[in-house]
């Protein structure tokens, strides 16, 4: 009878506790990206976006090619096929359109988009009866949603402040492709994170994302950008191929086998936070009074997503 009353008061405890290092893995991966946002605003301008793609993403595969070996965990040949598919169309989409929208738009509009995962995410993930819509979460990520729209709108109603570039509207697009392609891999690449392991998921997706990407990008011409690299290219290119491309998307896989989708998904409105701060003295992106009345509204969207559990 001891042992039963103890098993149940440690089993809130201990979900409890993996909620916390799902937020915790969450919370680093988008810190992760917002540095990325800056780091990728700074070099897009001077490489090609496919090209960029592939040195950021094609080194990080490789990384996790020595971890599967020696794992070897048994994959289902039809699991196997779908985590592929997953990967290949991800990791050779995103990184392409993720650098792209950084050489028309700024750093700060870049990451203001990125919050609407969140809702792209729950949706998807309502639509496939993979997770529950509730009051609370719809509430949460309306507010942070709605951070987002007010710092958009002012933006382009003060133009010369946040000194937008004349073709930022095509960055804004390709950013929203992004957000869709991220809320559709966080909703289909869970049930994968739970049946097998992170390493294994992350290892699989990313190197099928290594096949298509050498499918898909003329090495001659990454190359021959390459060898015109300063000291300080290459650094960047290391944070984000490392740094932001694989330690971020393994913990950001962590994180999905660890809490659900759309919590997950809420910590994209970390980005903008970073953005402001660094964006200011690193890329002198002055931040409006819109961004930051927005940024209000989006951390108050997390903390009223958790209800104080966070």
């Amino acid at each position: 009878m001891r042992k039963s009353l103890s098993s149940l008061a440690a089993a809130p405890r201990s979900s409890t506790l993996r909620e916390a290092k799902g937020a915790l893995a969450a919370g680093f991966a988008s810190l992760m990206v917002g540095l990325a946002v800056i780091a990728t605003r700074d070099i897009a301008t001077r490489i090609d976006p496919l090209q960029l793609a592939f040195l950021r993403y094609f080194p990080a595969g490789l990384c996790f090619l020595p971890a599967l070996w020696l794992r070897r965990e048994r994959i289902a040949s039809r699991d196997a096929l779908a985590l592929g598919l997953l990967g290949a169309v991800f990791y050779c989409l995103y990184p392409w359109l993720f650098s792209a929208s950084l050489k028309y738009t700024t750093a700060l509009h870049g990451a203001l988009i990125l919050p609407l995962i969140p809702m792209a995410t729950l949706l998807a993930a309502a639509a496939l009866r993979l997770e529950r819509i509730t009051w609370q979460k719809l509430s949460g990520i309306a507010v942070a949603t709605a951070g987002v729209a007010v710092t958009l709108a002012g933006s382009f109603i003060t133009d010369a402040a946040v000194k937008l570039p004349a073709e930022a509207w095509k960055g804004d697009l390709l950013m929203l492709a992004c957000v869709g392609l991220c809320a559709a891999f966080n909703t289909l690449s869970r049930p994968f994170v739970l049946r097998y392991s992170t390493l294994t998921v992350t290892s699989v997706t990313m190197a099928a994302g290594c096949v298509s990407l050498i499918a898909v990008v003329p090495l001659g011409a990454v190359a021959e950008a390459a060898a015109d690299f300063s000291g300080r290219d290459w650094a960047i290119v290391g944070f984000l191929s490392l740094g932001a491309a694989a330690a971020g998307n393994y913990l950001w896989i962590l994180a999905l086998g660890l809490t659900t989708a759309s919590r997950v998904a809420l910590f994209t409105t970390i980005p903008p936070v970073v953005v402001v701060i660094l964006g200011t003295v690193l890329l002198g992106e002055q931040p409006t009074l819109a961004s930051l009345l927005g940024l209000m509204l989006v951390l108050s969207g997390i903390v009223l997503a958790y209800g104080g559990k966070a």
